[in-house]
């Protein structure tokens, strides 16, 4: 999403906008989790796997796994 908002953010003010609220957003985040101990940002890399994990598995539950996948992918069907 990111990427498209770069390409967006050379035709558009809006985007442009929205792209610089979404870097400074980034920044602020990046830099509270770097003055976190470890323990925290293994816990928050964690939850965040586990979160796009299950998006991931919910989604392919849903609209099933694409024909182009390979067989032996351990994927339900």
């Amino acid at each position: 999403m990111i990427a498209g908002l770069f390409v967006l953010a050379t035709e558009f003010v809006w985007a442009e906008r929205l792209l610089e609220f979404t870097k400074e957003h980034v920044q602020r985040w990046t830099d509270w989790v770097a003055e976190r101990p470890l323990w925290v940002r293994l816990l928050i890399g964690a939850a965040t796997a586990a979160f796009v994990y299950g998006v991931l598995v919910v989604t392919l539950h849903v609209t099933g796994v694409p024909t182009w996948v390979p067989g032996w992918v351990p994927l339900w069907r």
